[in-house]
């Protein structure tokens, strides 16, 4: 924690993007390290994860942007920007990443202050049988909590966890996102329950959205699209 910490130091001090057009120069203290290590990454989302970094320092965002942040299912989506056919979407998915793992990028996001955030992070953590329900909805709280505090404009949007179809994930995810409905109250986020859209009577995926009972098919893209843009239009 006391790394986050400093990072969230070094984001103060940083110049501001939006004291200068011309300002092209994106500080390496708004990343992770290269050589950074997420406890509890796969050892591929390790080299993953460095090579998204990479790709986001080559492609900054922008002041406005809206801003897509996740694991697979969010980078799997491709160009959010086509999907929402807004010019200024951008994906900050990352495959196999963590609460952790987010927490840890957040510099980005807190120096280029995007008009919103939509988050939907969590589920790899609960296939960890080593981090708790308890520990993985506190975590996706402490990231609104800090995008809130580091960028008072931002909006920001926690989605409900997503079904999965393997039914010893169902207690585990209910229980993330009961704690996310019931911290509303803390008026740093906006929640977005896509669990009830994508949940059949089972609170198993519907099959029509998923590719493989984690991901999703093009009509759970297309699904989500929907949702989002009651909240972007």
């Amino acid at each position: 924690m006391l790394i986050t910490c400093l990072g969230c130091n070094s984001w103060l001090i940083t110049p501001n993007p939006e004291q200068s057009q011309n300002y092209i120069v994106v500080p390496d203290s708004i990343y992770p390290a290269s050589d950074i290590v997420i406890p509890n990454h796969s050892e591929w989302t390790k080299g993953h994860y460095r090579e998204r970094i990479k790709q986001f320092k080559n492609e900054p965002l922008r002041k406005g942007d809206i801003v897509l942040i996740g694991n697979s299912i969010t980078e799997g989506g491709g160009a959010w920007d086509q999907r929402l056919k807004l010019p200024n979407v951008r994906n900050r998915g990352i495959s196999g990443d963590i609460t952790d793992g987010v927490i840890e990028r957040l510099g980005e996001i807190c120096y280029y202050k995007p008009s919103s955030v939509f988050i939907l992070i969590g589920i790899n953590d609960l296939f960890n049988p080593s981090l708790t329900a308890e520990y993985v909805g506190q975590n996706i709280l402490k990231i609104a909590r800090i995008i809130h505090e580091k960028s008072s404009h931002t909006k920001i949007y926690i989605q409900t966890l997503l079904p999965t179809s393997t039914k010893s994930m169902i207690p585990k995810i209910r229980e993330v996102n009961d704690i996310l409905k019931k911290n509303t109250t803390l008026k740093t986020y906006k929640l977005i329950d896509l669990h009830l859209l994508f949940a059949n009577e089972k609170d198993l995926i519907k099959a029509e959205y998923t590719t493989d009972g984690l991901h999703l098919s093009e009509n759970g893209y297309k699904r989500w699209c929907d949702c989002i843009n009651k909240f972007i239009k």
